[in-house]
């Protein structure tokens, strides 16, 4: 791999397409280069190393496909792509892990130009599959998109396929009804990652997981089964705490929390969390609904 990485900083040509896969490489070796040449010294992690030397080898739309462990890497790659004038044009999810992780392996398509669209789709195993991805990659960005197999978003935006397909389904459920959109972040005072032996139990407060496998949302802090667990401050008259206990505990709750978790996780982190979008009815009819759960 070494002579991989010489190879490419001694060449003064640029290239139309580079295919590799960053594996077990001298990382001391890459980081004297990616220092002498002047980037920053903090990205060590072989695949965020990899694109700093790789990007800057590709001609104007040139293409770069690798393979990444597809769970948290993606605010850094974004950050070394928009530093390079590139676009994450396509994402394509697998179902096999990365080289004896336990993270899901990704094949990711960059680009040697400014595109606002990034191809999204997860292939199975079989023909028709990876040939029906193909065509409506090559399609993207062109007055042909028609997506079956996979869809078009922006890769900042991106957290999973698993997240894009239950965004889908909560608007579908509740646009256009009477119900308020709102942010977890929004309807909170304050929303803290804290530890249980640690809790200072105020009225108008839920409980939720930091492991949606485990039990997830709870109003008594003396049903807290682990160690860590997010604490949400509830702002009084706009969301009703036995509304919310019923809501995040119902189908479509549950999925919402297993939905915003780390790609290919059950961890949801407190950023993550604040994200979270609900849609609520009126406060009078929260109060109605969780009254019914109360008794």
């Amino acid at each position: 791999y070494n002579n991989f990485i010489e190879f490419f900083f001694s060449k003064k040509d640029a290239f139309d397409l580079i295919v590799c896969q960053p594996d077990d490489i001298d990382r001391s070796y890459l980081k004297n280069q990616i220092i002498k040449k002047g980037s920053p010294r903090i990205m060590y992690h072989k695949v965020t190393t990899y694109l700093e030397v790789l990007l800057d080898k590709l001609n104007e739309n040139g293409k770069l496909l690798f393979l990444i462990p597809n769970r948290s890497y993606h605010d850094e790659i974004n950050s070394i792509v928009k530093k390079e004038s590139c676009s994450v044009i396509g994402l394509i999810e697998t179902s096999h892990n990365y080289y004896g992780t336990n993270m899901v392996a990704a094949l990711i398509i960059i680009e040697k130009s400014e595109k606002e669209k990034c191809y999204l789709s997860k292939i199975k195993n079989n023909v028709t599959s990876i040939s029906n991805i193909y065509n409506e990659l090559i399609s993207l960005n062109t007055n042909e998109e028609n997506h079956t197999a996979g869809r078009s978003i922006i890769f900042e935006d991106y957290r999973g396929l698993k997240y894009l397909n239950w965004l889908d389904e909560i608007k579908q459920k509740f646009y256009g009804k009477n119900y308020t959109q709102f942010t977890l972040e929004e309807i909170c005072f304050e929303i803290l990652l804290v530890e249980k032996s640690k809790i200072n139990h105020t009225s108008n407060t839920i409980y939720i997981s930091v492991f949606s496998n485990k039990k997830v949302v709870t109003l008594n802090p003396n049903e807290i089964t682990s160690k860590y667990y997010h604490l949400l401050r509830l702002k009084e008259h706009i969301v009703d705490p036995y509304f919310l206990l019923k809501y995040f505990n119902s189908k479509i709750g549950i999925k919402t929390l297993e939905s915003n978790c780390n790609i290919n996780s059950t961890s949801l982190t407190t950023e993550n969390l604040k994200k979270i979008i609900v849609f609520l009815p009126k406060y009078n009819e929260q109060l109605k609904l969780g009254a019914i759960s109360e008794k």
